[in-house]
């Protein structure tokens, strides 16, 4: 287990966030799995839930209106399948009105900062998309499925994390997820990765950053029931690398170009 806490400047400066934009109380629902000494071969090792859960419970403590629910995979089968959780470790962002952002893996890195901008959006049940995309968005009148698959060293992925978010918290219509998968090689085999981020849209595959109006004119699309496909003008994309590759490069080569974080990896705001 990876130990790091937030040092009293952090504290700060994510506490002075979590004070001036957070208006309504957000649960942090954190399913975990303690792993046993035996090594079990029927499913893969959560070698980051108990980093996961301290780092919500770490977060929660900078605010009144954040309280963290620890949920045991094992002890609550059922329930996982009946919310779809099918691995550890999975956060559900949940606010009120149906109004939640599901976030499987471990969201340090480049997505902490996104994960705290999504709270506070949650908390306000409101985006900082504008007038215009708002008012599109108003119109939206049936469940829309989201799915962003990205990484935590990218800073793409956490724009998407952030603009995704961003929808949760303007219509309980839209139903986002967030899989961060660098912890889960398998996952990105399976839906073909290899460079992030990866959107799937209303059952539409897109690759790469979209900026807040294309975004809102392809979900108008999907509203409508149009097979219209909105083409970017330009879109930024990262290479996809599981954590073996990104320690593997660490041990080859240090880099001084990376933004500020702690030993840990926990990039943070400003």
């Amino acid at each position: 287990m990876t130990t790091f806490t937030f040092n009293e400047e952090q504290r700060e400066a994510i506490g002075g966030i979590l004070d001036e934009r957070m208006q309504i109380p957000i649960s942090i629902e954190v399913w975990a799995r303690k792993d046993g000494a035996l090594v079990r071969t029927d499913r893969p090792a959560c070698v980051h839930c108990e980093d996961q859960l301290r780092l919500a419970r770490m977060l929660a403590s900078l605010h009144p209106g954040l309280s963290v629910t620890h949920y045991d995979m094992d002890k609550f089968e059922r329930r996982a399948e009946e919310f779809g959780i099918e691995r550890p470790p999975f956060t559900i962002l949940r606010g009120r009105n149906g109004r939640e952002v599901r976030v499987l893996g471990f969201w340090t890195g480049t997505l902490f900062p996104a994960v705290v901008d999504v709270i506070t959006y949650l908390s306000q049940e409101e985006s900082p998309y504008s007038e215009a995309s708002k008012e599109a968005l108003a119109k939206v009148d049936r469940d829309i499925d989201l799915h962003v698959y990205g990484a935590l060293y990218d800073g793409y992925s956490a724009q998407m994390l952030r603009m995704t978010g961003a929808l949760a918290a303007e219509s309980r219509h839209f139903k986002v997820q967030f899989s961060e998968v660098m912890e889960f090689p398998d996952i990105a085999a399976r839906q073909e990765i290899e460079t992030i981020p990866v959107m799937l849209l209303g059952g539409r595959r897109f690759i790469g950053v979209w900026d807040e109006d294309s975004l809102v004119q392809q979900i108008g699309h999907i509203a409508a029931g149009r097979d219209d496909v909105v083409t970017l003008a330009q879109t930024g994309t990262a290479p996809y690398f599981t954590e073996a590759d990104i320690e593997r490069m660490q041990a080859e080569q240090a880099t001084d170009t990376e933004p500020r974080r702690t030993e840990s990896g926990l990039y943070l705001p400003g």
